[in-house]
């Protein structure tokens, strides 16, 4: 599925699609989250290079930047890759150190 079936599904069913199996927790590996879930969940951000050097991202990743730091702040656990990438979270996207 590419990004242009992805984000409607994911913003649209996602929420719906996880409660009909009936997980406690959702874990979203793409740096973002429905806006409008109501399930528990974590969600991975792999760097955030995107905030550094926005002109080497395509547009669109660049425009979800406010989608993925919701994503961020709502999930219970946020998963980074480095101590680096955690700074940056916690710095940019004012997500709770505890959480990341």
């Amino acid at each position: 599925m590419g990004t242009g079936r992805y984000l409607p599904w994911l913003e649209r069913h996602a929420d719906r699609d996880a409660r009909a199996i009936g997980p406690p927790l959702i874990h979203y590996t793409a740096a973002l989250a429905p806006i409008s879930g109501g399930l528990p969940y974590v969600v991975t951000l792999y760097d955030l290079s995107v905030l550094r050097d926005p002109l080497h991202h395509p547009p669109m990743r660049v425009a979800r930047l406010a989608w993925m730091a919701a994503a961020a702040r709502r999930a219970r656990i946020v998963i980074v890759p480095s101590q680096a990438t955690a700074r940056d979270v916690v710095r940019a996207f004012r997500v709770p150190q505890r959480k990341v």
